[in-house]
């Protein structure tokens, strides 16, 4: 006879094709879960004389065999596809990525002689984009430190991911923020030639110094989310709760589109004016 089966939290029942007779007995569910899986998969044991033998079943926009991965748009890396690709593959990113921190770097080195001039340190503009110098060749450290992490298995532990992680996220950050404060600097420039505000370089170091920490601290809880994949795989990953999760979409959507706008506003009406200038400059001859 065909055997049917049907459960609840506590029971496990066993009937014939006719309904005719069930048998149920006291079933431990928990027998068959485990808590290994990121992201509040579900934990599934293949074999109970093998705890390591398990799946696990992750939720929406999450993948990886313990679901370490996040898929969504705002989460998905190229670092975390370079994973699931042939190794020769990650040799090729990593050499781009290395041509990337050679030629950076000797960008950031001429802007940053050219910027701690005398004379240029004592312009806000100047200011900014000292800072900014350093900061970027912070970032491209940071990013051939990741990089290697995916084919150097010494770089990859718990505390190299989130150090590394975390420095990355917030020298890239800051970034984008200083060049948008030069941005706005140089509207307000044409704006407000006579302005003492935009010519203070004090002001300008504490704003430097105050987006620094005010980033780090957005971001502070990298530092204790990412760690090194457990299973085979040289990765970094990170596993959010949903309150946390939704926190760094927030900050990601912050820290992108508001420099963004603020550097296509502050563009948008350089060239505004600049044309305006020249319509009145042919209109006068």
């Amino acid at each position: 006879h065909s055997l049917f089966c049907f459960f609840d939290d506590h029971y496990l029942c066993i009937c014939d094709a006719d309904h005719y007779r069930v048998e149920c007995f006291g079933y431990n569910h928990n027998l068959e879960r485990c808590s290994s899986c990121f992201a509040n998969g579900q934990c599934l044991i293949e074999n109970r004389l093998y705890q390591d033998k398990y799946l696990c079943l992750c939720p929406q926009c999450r993948s990886g065999r313990l679901c370490q991965f996040m898929d969504d748009g705002l989460s998905f890396t190229l670092h975390s596809a370079l994973l699931r690709v042939h190794y020769t593959y990650r040799i090729v990113y990593c050499l781009i990525t290395f041509l990337i921190f050679i030629f950076g770097g000797l960008t950031n080195y001429a802007t940053l002689i050219t910027f701690n001039q005398p004379n240029v340190r004592n312009t806000t503009v100047g200011i900014y984009l000292l800072f900014y110098s350093i900061v970027s060749q912070l970032t491209l450290f940071s990013l051939i430190l990741k990089s290697l992490q995916i084919l150097v298995d010494f770089l990859m532990n718990d505390i190299l991911c989130k150090i590394v992680s975390y420095m990355l996220s917030i020298t890239m950050r800051c970034s984008f923020w200083l060049i948008s404060w030069v941005a706005i600097v140089r509207v307000g420039f044409i704006l407000f030639p006579f302005s003492s505000s935009l010519k203070n370089v004090q002001f300008t170091i504490i704003i430097s110094f105050l987006t620094l920490i005010i980033i780090a601290i957005m971001n502070i809880h990298e530092l204790y989310f990412y760690l090194k994949d457990p299973g085979t795989q040289s990765a970094c990953i990170v596993s959010y709760s949903s309150f946390v999760s939704s926190y760094e979409r927030t900050t990601v959507v912050i820290h992108y589109t508001i420099p963004f706008s603020i550097q296509t506003l502050s563009v948008t009406t350089l060239i505004i004016l600049a044309a305006r200038s020249r319509s009145r400059a042919t209109n006068h001859f």
